[in-house]
């Protein structure tokens, strides 16, 4: 068994994952049955982690993402309402009157590495029509350029310290003050909390869905799952049915994810029990499931050549930020270089 999946980070065909290495479907269909796959949410069953229609994987946690703010911050500048800011205009006016009533760099973004800065810029793209990064097709080229415009006004926003950042810097900047809104997934309140505790409470913080670009859908939220794979070549297949329905009760998710329970139906009064923070959690979550509930949760979905292609992008975008490029050269190169790149490795 193993680790992280992403529908196309690993894969290049569903049919081809079918005859290889991953079971779990033919799992569910022989032994374990509609039941079991019941008990997934919807947005798990029918999302990134399915190939063709069929799960491969076993879910263990759901990365919700969105943007961590500042209540605070927003409080002092008049925005009573965080679930207001429902527009890429609205934000960039919220980063404006915070940076100057604070006379600070209030967003944070990971450019220290391509892996960081795609994962965390990513939102731009999905939330304007655009399913990642690597979506380049000529119908898509208005809203690709849209969203590295977006990016380049957000710029004025961001500390030039970020461009040395990884995650954990990140997750630093916000954890000390010095950054106030950061996209992060459900799965890292501990990672701050630890070491902001009297931060990370529901009067200083929330978090918001990511706001809507022009093409967009309004406000959304996108997932990720955590899990485990099988290997096909696995050679007690009963052993292996009993692990993954022992994995996957419903009370061992609720203790173990970090972020939110790949179930279908739970609640936060039977989770806070049994994570690690306990109460201190609950609001967290409370808002979590709140955003899971109000706006759409579209789920990542990854492709083939995926740190080539993150690399690429990463030396554009900041080619773009630093004003070498402009928008339409950055769409130019990515719209060559990311066919290129993923015929490249279906050849192999």
């Amino acid at each position: 068994m193993g680790g992280h999946f992403r529908k196309g980070a690993g894969l290049r065909k569903g049919r081809e994952a079918s005859h290889s290495w991953l079971w779990l479907e033919w799992i569910h269909r022989q032994y374990l049955g509609k039941a079991w796959k019941d008990r997934f949410a919807d947005f798990v069953v029918n999302g990134s982690d399915t190939i063709d229609g069929k799960m491969w994987v076993v879910p263990i946690q759901v990365g919700l993402e969105g943007i961590v703010s500042r209540r605070d911050w927003l409080a002092d500048v008049g925005i009573r309402d965080p679930r207001s800011i429902t527009t890429w205009d609205k934000f960039i006016d919220t980063l404006d009157r915070v940076a100057k009533q604070r006379k600070n760099f209030p967003l944070g973004i990971p450019l220290g590495n391509a892996r960081n800065a795609e994962e965390k810029t990513i939102w731009v793209f999905m939330s304007n029509g655009l399913l990642n990064v690597a979506d380049v097709g000529p119908d898509k080229r208005e809203a690709y350029i849209q969203a590295l415009e977006f990016l380049q006004r957000a710029l004025k926003f961001v500390s030039q310290d970020a461009f040395g950042q990884d995650y954990v810097g990140h997750r630093q900047a916000f954890a000390t003050g010095v950054a106030g809104f950061i996209p992060i997934g459900s799965y890292y309140f501990g990672e701050i909390f630890d070491t902001a505790k009297s931060l990370m409470t529901k009067e200083h913080v929330t978090v918001i869905p990511f706001p809507g670009g022009p093409k967009g859908k309004g406000p959304i939220s996108w997932s990720g799952v955590n899990c485990y794979y099988l290997m096909k070549h696995a050679p007690n297949k009963e052993a292996a049915v009993k692990l993954v329905d022992f994995l996957t009760l419903p009370e061992n998710l609720m203790q173990w994810s970090l972020g939110l329970p790949p179930l279908k139906e739970w609640t936060v009064n039977q989770v806070v029990p049994k994570r690690i923070y306990g109460e201190a959690e609950r609001w967290w979550l409370e808002e979590e499931l709140a955003i899971s509930k109000s706006v759409p949760v579209i789920p990542g979905v990854g492709y083939p050549a995926k740190d080539e292609i993150q690399q690429v992008f990463y030396e554009n975008l900041v080619a773009m930020l630093q004003g070498k490029k402009k928008p339409p050269e950055v769409y130019a190169v990515m719209a060559v270089k990311v066919p290129e790149l993923i015929k490249a490795v279906q050849k192999k």
